[in-house]
């Protein structure tokens, strides 16, 4: 929080590295964009790729730098039992915009919920989709995270994947 600017603290919401990070419940549901599940307290989100690009493509034609930048989390359920077991983990990835289930885990636990549209969703095919897509009309890509050597090796395969594609 900041002094010229009050925030409503959410019972949810935490103090991480001296920065307040707002978890979104599931009654938020990307106002309203998208249906949720909730899994080990961790709000999936049950999209498909064409949802997930038409999103993307808004985000970044709507980007205002004095805004905050959207976050995707795209995990297994190894990810998910992760921030079922760390607090802080669970508030930072349930703060994400969108959260992509990657597993069949995801898919079995759905449709014992009630929820038989959802499908099981490859962080790499949302990834392929939104390549192909953002080289179209485009967009650059920034990867974060990791070793130095790993993402110098994911932008060498992108590159070689996606030889016109602009990687920042």
């Amino acid at each position: 929080m900041t002094e010229n600017r009050k925030e409503e603290i959410g019972k949810n919401d935490k103090m991480i590295d001296g920065k307040m990070i707002k978890e979104k419940d599931q009654a938020d549901e990307m106002n309203g964009e998208f249906q949720t599940v909730k899994i080990l307290g961790s709000r999936i989100h049950i999209v498909n790729i064409n949802d997930i690009t038409s999103s993307m493509v808004k985000w970044i034609e709507e980007y205002n730098p004095s805004k905050n930048c959207r976050q995707i989390v795209n995990t297994g359920f190894h990810g998910t039992w992760e921030a079922y077991k760390d607090p802080e983990l669970k508030v930072i990835m349930n703060s994400a915009d969108l959260w992509i289930p990657d597993g069949i885990a995801f898919t079995i636990i759905a449709h014992k919920k009630g929820f038989v549209s959802f499908k099981r969703l490859a962080g790499v095919d949302f990834m392929k989709a939104f390549f192909e897509l953002a080289d179209r009309k485009g967009y650059k890509s920034f990867f974060y995270g990791d070793t130095d050597e790993i993402l110098t090796s994911l932008k060498v395969k992108f590159e070689e994947k996606y030889p016109g594609h602009k990687i920042a």
